[in-house]
């Protein structure tokens, strides 16, 4: 409303005081209708719908996908009966459930700001969730009644549900319990002659576990999905020897309205091999990136459901302006909910990447830059020299042919002595990761050395993953027509689009490009990628000519180049990490795990390695590489996701350093504290000069635990950092950044960091 000039407060306080809520909508929306861009857009038609409100099913812009929300759903009613959604008996449930889904974009309930499309995409699909979670548990929640016997105990049994799961849609679509339940229900109607025959066919598809025909209750199971078509039997498919996904689909998840699309987990239980391929596109499973519980839910994401919550119950108002009657809601029911009374467990933190040791990532980094400088011209003129041929070959043969014979009398003698023999290996193909690592399969290596450049980037830029994928193909670095060998003088930048700024316009994001300075070896090799991407484009050898990134993708089935994005960045360095075999271990449930590194990983690296190096002070410098827009987020960079012990240790070192340097606001008050904490008169600091000389006197001596460290690393210095850490973790004294913003002389401002002693 500051907004807004109005030049009669009278007027202004006849518009917030004793109107009804549906009646002071009205009023605001009439006053603000021309200052605010979209506030006058009709909710019911945001443009991210296709269709028009009243049909019975929708056509939605989900990011780059168009979604079909079909409403013609039945759900179980709390007597075991079944109601249409679209019956004229709930016509009030339909209209809130549409409503529900379209207040996501609605201007009035984001502070007025416009959203970008991948924001309220994100809205829509946890909204989707809720709804499918209701509609599942329809017969629970008595949802025939539209939530008319709604009490906090719902709430509470609703939301523990959802929360007690690692991720929501596990919580809602509960695949394994439901997939249970559906063979309970129906294995009773088949005999067990037919269950028989239904094994046999099973085994003649693919041999069964010894283990599993041995358990003739999983027998019957099994014997009952094969009779429903439950499995997939496609070779090279990811679920080969499970349940398919369709199935799932159809017959658990046909009256909801997102579950046609939802990533379906594979149950185990019911799986007709031991070992199925879990994943095609990397040898081993990742390492776990986020240190978090095993289950629950952050705070932040339990906000965000809660405050979808709250939207529900605010559709009433917005509803009735246009027309519509729903179900009314009362917001109190969701208002005196917490995440600490709700969760059996304690609630997750925040989960962070891990950060990957210097050890591990400047291995890797040499890794990388060796694989460059001997392989990508060999693999850059072998490509070319074997696409080219190829787009002539095919006219005269066929794509077929090429792939499987044609192209070996196209592979240049350099890349025959290299190794490689094919253009690419199937997912089906015995030890297919050794023999990739035997340089045999071209276009594998191709991925290897795009994902050795997104190394080398990745851990000397710490740049976002989205402004890696996102960098232009021949004008990544400044000046781009430079050759880096030939200007040794010459300083380069690289140039990106910074995913963490910009403004909404039209459902997209215009983004702020941004300049940072970059090795001019590194600016060397984004130059050679720049003019082989400029050979390809010349060539005809590009998909889409319009649609190219400085790391393009390589297809098999295509023979072409296509625009790269986070999948095939990802597929990247997977494929350099198995090549180069980075670290396996076997987790607590016998599966082999390898730590894929990961771009975010290597961005911590950076930010961490610079922090240690530096320190605080150097806080702005890092933020301004980081191209962070608020220099608060660095906290949580360089704390990473230590335990409270590991925290409390670095703090408490770093208060003596302060105690020393004088360097942190209010660490005169921690004498203080000191002596009442401990009951003591007085308190003597000395100087390391002076420690240094009482060892070699011998008047202080070290534990044996610590002849190896510093001589700082005396007794007392122990004890005194034993004690600070007993307060950190007391809560009696603290060590924070706090944020202020400075002005100088003349007038300029910018943002500081202070490291500060807070006490009780």
């Amino acid at each position: 409303m500051k907004l807004v000039d109005v030049e009669n407060k009278s007027e202004y306080h006849r518009l917030v005081v004793g109107l009804s809520p549906s009646e002071s909508f009205v009023q605001s929306k009439e006053l603000v209708d021309k200052y605010v861009e979209g506030y006058d857009s009709d909710i019911l038609a945001p443009q991210w719908l296709l269709s028009n409100y009243p049909d019975t099913v929708w056509s939605i812009k989900l990011d780059r996908a168009t979604v079909k929300i079909d409403f013609d759903v039945v759900f179980v009613n709390s007597e075991g009966g079944l109601e249409k959604l679209l019956s004229p008996a709930h016509h009030k449930l339909l209209n809130t459930f549409k409503c529900w889904l379209l207040i996501q974009s609605s201007t009035l309930h984001s502070g007025f700001q416009k959203l970008s499309l991948t924001t309220i995409s994100k809205k829509i699909r946890n909204t989707l969730y809720l709804i499918d979670y209701l509609l599942l548990n329809s017969d629970k929640f008595h949802l025939e009644k539209h939530f008319s016997n709604w009490n906090s105990d719902y709430v509470y049994s609703m939301l523990a549900d959802l929360f007690d799961k690692d991720k929501i849609t596990v919580g809602v679509y509960d695949t394994e319990e439901r997939l249970a339940s559906y063979i309970e229900q129906n294995i009773s109607s088949y005999s067990a002659k037919e269950l028989d025959k239904q094994i046999n066919k099973l085994s003649k598809k693919i041999p069964i576990d010894g283990s599993v025909l041995d358990n003739k209750n999983q027998i019957r199971k099994l014997a009952f999905l094969m009779s429903q078509g439950a499995f997939d039997f496609k070779k090279g498919s990811n679920r080969y020897g499970n349940i398919s996904a369709s199935f799932l689909r159809k017959k658990l998840y046909s009256n909801t309205l997102y579950g046609h699309r939802v990533q379906l987990p594979m149950p185990q239980a019911y799986q007709i091999i031991a070992n199925p391929a879990y994943n095609q596109t990397s040898e081993f499973k990742q390492h776990p990136l986020n240190k978090r519980a095993e289950i629950g839910i952050s705070h932040a994401y339990f906000s965000a459901i809660r405050q979808n919550f709250f939207l529900l119950s605010d559709i009433a108002h917005v509803a009735e302006h246009s027309g519509l009657e729903v179900v009314e809601i009362n917001s109190r029911l969701f208002g005196e909910i917490n995440l600490e009374a709700l969760m059996a467990k304690p609630a997750k933190r925040a989960g962070r990447t891990l950060t990957i040791g210097a050890g591990e990532v400047l291995i890797q980094m040499r890794n990388a830059f060796e694989f460059i400088y001997d392989n990508r011209e060999i693999l850059f003129d072998s490509i070319t020299k074997m696409l080219e041929a190829g787009s002539k070959e095919i006219e005269e043969t066929s794509l077929l042919e090429f792939i499987n014979f044609g192209y070996k009398k196209h592979l240049t003698p350099e890349i025959i002595e290299l190794g490689v023999e094919v253009i690419g290996y199937a997912s089906t193909e015995k030890d297919r990761y050794q023999k990739r690592r035997e340089n045999k399969d071209l276009f594998f290596l191709f991925n290897v050395l795009q994902g050795s450049l997104q190394i080398v980037i990745g851990a000397t830029m710490a740049r976002r993953m989205g402004e890696l994928v996102d960098l232009d193909p021949l004008s990544a670095i400044s000046p781009s027509d430079v050759d880096p060998d030939e200007s040794n003088d010459q300083e380069f930048s690289l140039i990106f689009d910074n995913r963490k700024s910009g403004v909404a316009y039209g459902g997209e994001i215009l983004r702020e490009e941004l300049s940072r300075p970059i090795l001019n070896s590194l600016a060397s090799l984004i130059y050679k990628w720049q003019t082989f991407n400029a050979k390809i484009k010349e060539q005809g050898l590009v998909e889409h000519l319009d649609n190219v990134g400085l790391f393009n993708s390589l297809s098999s089935h295509t023979l072409t180049f296509k625009e790269g994005n986070s999948e095939s960045f990802v597929d990247n360095l997977d494929a350099f990490c198995d090549y180069f075999q980075t670290r396996t271990y076997v987790d607590e449930d016998g599966i082999t795990r390898r730590l894929y590194i990961r771009q975010h990983q290597l961005r911590r690296f950076f930010a961490m390695t610079f922090y240690w190096s530096y320190g605080y002070e150097a806080g702005e410098t890092l933020r301004y590489f980081l191209a962070h827009t608020d220099i608060s987020h660095l906290e949580r960079y360089i704390k990473e996701e230590m335990t409270g012990e590991e925290l409390r240790g670095v703090q408490a070192e770093r208060l003596i350093d302060g105690i020393k340097n004088d360097d942190i606001s209010n660490i005169g008050e921690l004498e203080i504290i000191l002596k009442n904490r401990f009951g003591i008169n007085s308190l003597e600091y000395r100087t390391y000069e002076e420690i240094c000389e009482d060892v070699e006197d011998e008047i202080i001596s070290l534990s044996p635990a610590h002849k190896h460290v510093l001589p700082q690393r005396y007794s007392g210095y122990e004890a005194l950092l034993v004690s600070l850490e007993q307060m950190l973790a007391d809560g009696v004294i603290d060590l924070k950044a706090d944020y202020a913003v400075v002005a100088n002389a003349s007038g300029s401002k910018a943002e500081v960091m202070d490291l500060v002693l807070k006490y009780e």
